[in-house]
């Protein structure tokens, strides 16, 4: 069956993963071209069958290509408030929340696992994190939130892999405190330390750099020249 509009196009995983791609390659098409995306696949994903192709394609991209977690996760959040079919077996939302929770009841084995398990564990994580910042849902009243339920699924990756200290474990974690800090006050990031058990030397080293970040993104020196005013920013970047 060809997919009307899009003649070559064969199958869904086609043309998905077709569009996929082109956003790796040219994320700044994203506002451009994402509600004609959309609007194809509500031509074509019809079917509970589908719908699970569709959140597994996307699911991939997003955790295999490299960067393209925070891309995928805003994917995720258009397609969730765009795709019109809703299964009995859940809206597009709720299987891509079902696909991570397979990926996280086996945390703690992929953080003890070799390195190509550890790898594909890491990129799920991150994406996890992008997910969180980046997944809207609308409340009864048209308030916007977030997916509270990851917050606490974030807080067991990082004990997974704060239990298993291998560099690329602990430079995952750092990376995921890196992401989650957009939405996260220090405070709570400390909290966070304190309550797993997490390296003394790493510990020690976040410490310092939420202090000095503090420090410096409160030091600002004005100069004022007639109606000009410059502001002058010293700023660490975590």
């Amino acid at each position: 069956i060809l997919l009307d509009g899009y003649d070559g196009y064969l199958t869904l995983a086609e043309y998905v993963q077709d569009f996929l791609n082109h956003l790796a390659e040219q994320p700044g098409c994203f506002e451009t071209e994402i509600e004609q995306f959309a609007e194809t696949l509500n031509g074509w994903v019809t079917a509970d069958e589908t719908l699970q192709e569709l959140v597994e394609l996307v699911y991939q991209q997003a955790t295999s290509v490299p960067n393209f977690s925070y891309m995928g996760a805003r994917l995720c959040n258009y397609l969730s408030h765009h795709l019109t079919i809703s299964p009995q077996s859940g809206n597009f939302r709720q299987l891509l929340l079902q696909r991570c929770r397979t990926e996280y009841e086996n945390r703690d084995e992929a953080a003890k696992g070799d390195e190509t398990t550890r790898k594909q564990f890491h990129a799920f994580v991150l994406f996890l994190a992008e997910l969180y910042l980046n997944l809207e849902i609308k409340g009864t009243k048209g308030q916007v939130t977030r997916a509270e339920i990851l917050q606490e699924g974030i807080r067991q990756l990082l004990n997974a892999l704060f239990s298993n200290p291998v560099d690329n474990n602990l430079m995952c974690a750092v990376k995921l405190l890196k992401v989650r800090q957009k939405c996260m006050q220090g405070a709570f990031i400390m909290f966070l330390f304190e309550t797993m058990d997490v390296p003394s030397y790493l510990w020690e080293q976040w410490r310092k750099q939420l202090q000095m970040r503090k420090y410096l993104w409160g030091f600002m020196h004005y100069i004022i020249s007639g109606a000009s005013c410059t502001f002058f920013f010293f700023v660490i970047p975590l």
